[in-house]
C-alpha cells in the first residue's frame, strides 16, 4: 500500500505523455506570415468594391441627364470607375484565393513557393527534393521524376528532372528531360532541355536533343 492510500488521500491523475508536435513545415510557416498583410489587402479591396458599387448608379444617373461636354466628362468618369472597380475586384479575388491556398492542407509545395514569390515574401525557404518512381514492367524499365522547389530573394524556383528507360520491340529507349522555372512577382522564366536515345535490337543507336528558353 502506498503512503497516499494509507493516508486516504485522493490519487492524483496520471499525466499521459503527449506526443511531440510535428516539426513545422518551413514553406507553410513563411506563407502563414503573409496572413496579416493579405487580410488587410482583402478587406481594403472589399471596401473599395463596395464604395464603387454605391457610386455607380448615381454617376450613371448624372451622365444620363447631362448633355454636351458635361456628359462627355461624366462618361469618362464612368469608364474610369469601371476600370478601378475591375482592379479592386481582381485584388479581392486574388487575396481570397491566396488565403484559401494557405489554409488548405492539400496546397502543394510548388504552389506555396509560387505564392511567396507573387506576394514578395521576405526571407527564404531551403530547397527540397521530392522523388516519384514508377516501374514500367520488367527488364529494368522505369520512370523517375524528381522535383526540387525553393524560394530565395523574391524568386520561387522549380526544377523537374524526368528520367525514363523502356524496353520494347524497338529496342531500348532512354529519355531525360529537365525543366527549370523561376518565378517572381513580375515575370516567369523557363528553360527546358531534353535528350532521347534509342538502341535498336540490331545495335543501331540514334539520339535527339531538344532545347527551349522562354
Amino acid at each position: 500500500m502506498s503512503l497516499i492510500q494509507a493516508l486516504g488521500l485522493p490519487t492524483p491523475p496520471r499525466q499521459s505523455a503527449s506526443a511531440a508536435p510535428p516539426p513545422r513545415d518551413e514553406v507553410r510557416a513563411a506563407a502563414d506570415a503573409l496572413r496579416p498583410a493579405l487580410g488587410r489587402q482583402r478587406d481594403a479591396a472589399r471596401e473599395r468594391v463596395a464604395q464603387l458599387g454605391k457610386l455607380r448608379p448615381a454617376l450613371a444617373k448624372m451622365a444620363d441627364a447631362a448633355t454636351g461636354a458635361g456628359k462627355a466628362g461624366l462618361v469618362a468618369k464612368q469608364a474610369a470607375l469601371e476600370r478601378e472597380a475591375t482592379t479592386a475586384a481582381g485584388e479581392l479575388e486574388r487575396a481570397n484565393a491566396d488565403l484559401a491556398a494557405i489554409d488548405h492542407p492539400a496546397t502543394s509545395r510548388e504552389e506555396m513557393v509560387a505564392l511567396l514569390a507573387r506576394r514578395r515574401a521576405a526571407g527564404s525557404v531551403a530547397k527540397k527534393t521530392e522523388i516519384d518512381v514508377a516501374k514500367l514492367g520488367g527488364g529494368g524499365s522505369h520512370d523517375i521524376q524528381t522535383t526540387t522547389t525553393g524560394y530565395e530573394k523574391g524568386r520561387a524556383s522549380k526544377e523537374v528532372q524526368h528520367d525514363s528507360k523502356r524496353f520494347g520491340l524497338g529496342g531500348r529507349t532512354q529519355e531525360t528531360n529537365r525543366q527549370v522555372e523561376v518565378k517572381s512577382a513580375d515575370l516567369t522564366a523557363r528553360a527546358t532541355d531534353g535528350k532521347k536515345t534509342n538502341l535498336s535490337l540490331k545495335g543501331e543507336r540514334t539520339s535527339e536533343t531538344t532545347r527551349s528558353r522562354e
